[in-house]
């Protein structure tokens, strides 16, 4: 029984990108970077913004090529895209509350919840100004692929 759903649960998952090609997409990250390449490590060709649209060309695994509002085409991974084009979704069958706001995006990535996080900021011995300071830090392409062959990583 668990081998059937799993099968059915990856035809779906298939069925779901095939109509993907000549449909519109949003970015749904703060910032996504528009690659040469299939791989986080390819070069940067634009930096695109939450809400921007591109129109998706074809997919490759979790990647999807696509051409941005300037133009300009290049690969996202799967995961920057809101694909729904704002219509109504398999998950609009099911009942519940659906989807997650945006502090419920931010507070997961954190790794709690805003309880949590009222608790420890009146908690001595954390300085949040260090937190903020190092979530503004960026590091580039180059950086982080010097660190990864300098550490042999891949």
């Amino acid at each position: 029984m668990k081998k059937r759903l799993s099968w059915l649960g990856a035809l779906v998952l298939l069925l779901s990108l095939l109509p993907l090609q000549g449909k519109d997409a949003k970015v749904k990250v703060l910032t996504a970077r528009l690659l040469s390449r299939a791989d986080y490590l390819s070069s940067t060709l634009a930096t695109l913004s939450k809400g921007e649209k591109v129109a998706v060309l074809e997919t490759q695994g979790n990647w999807v090529k696509v051409k941005s509002p300037s133009g300009g085409q290049g690969f996202l991974h799967l995961s920057a895209l809101d694909l729904s084009g704002g219509k109504a979704s398999l998950s609009g069958l099911l009942p519940g509350q659906k989807g997650t706001s945006e502090k419920e995006v931010a507070m997961a990535a954190k790794g709690f919840n805003e309880g949590n996080e009222k608790k420890l900021k009146g908690t001595k011995g954390y300085n949040f100004q260090d937190l903020e300071w190092v979530m503004t830090q960026k590091t580039s392409t180059a950086e982080v692929s010097r660190f990864i062959q300098k550490g042999k990583l891949k």
